[in-house]
């Protein structure tokens, strides 16, 4: 009796820890190029499209990146420090298994950004924008890099503007 419970508890613990994780997803939003908009280099790895009456200086690398495009109630935003050279334009990683809300900043405050949107191309999660939904939203996007989801940029818009934030983060291409 004991070698039939061992067995069964050695099969459950193989079944669970042999599976590799599921990045597949068939709900997110689809990636995908808008004609109509302007390509920018996001960073070393990824560009994003912008309507044409966004302004700013998109990507600058000096002794550290940045990054700024804005309209008049969106402003897509990120500074990262380069202590030695600026190859790698990331901050912090999300933690596994990719969880469904996120602490972040606002203005003044740190709070839940507790609405998930995804975005796949061929059904793997390639990016994921973490948001709250307050009159005057913030949100953080991260961005796939190899196994891990890193933090990529900073988004303020006005609640009513959501769906052009999703219009903008739905082009996001790999190099």
């Amino acid at each position: 009796m004991k070698i039939i419970a061992i067995t069964l508890l050695a099969l459950s613990f193989a079944a669970c820890c042999d599976k590799e994780p599921d990045i597949s997803n068939t709900d997110c939003i689809e990636i995908q190029q808008n004609p109509d908009y302007i390509t920018e280099d996001l960073n070393q790895d990824f560009t994003i499209q912008f309507p044409t009456n966004y302004t700013g200086d998109g990507l600058v690398v000096q002794k550290f990146a940045n990054f700024l495009k804005f309209s008049d109630k969106v402003i897509v935003k990120y500074s990262f420090l380069c202590p030695t050279d600026c190859i790698k334009f990331y901050g912090w990683s999300l933690d596994h298994p990719i969880p469904n809300s996120v602490i972040g900043s606002t203005i003044d405050a740190t709070t839940s950004f507790d609405q998930k949107i995804e975005f796949c191309k061929n059904d793997i999660i390639e990016a994921i924008f973490y948001h709250n939904s307050d009159n005057l939203s913030f949100g953080t996007l991260y961005l796939q890099v190899e196994d891990k989801y890193l933090e990529s940029a900073k988004i303020q818009f006005e609640k009513e503007k959501l769906e052009e934030v999703i219009s903008i983060l739905k082009t996001l291409k790999k190099n």
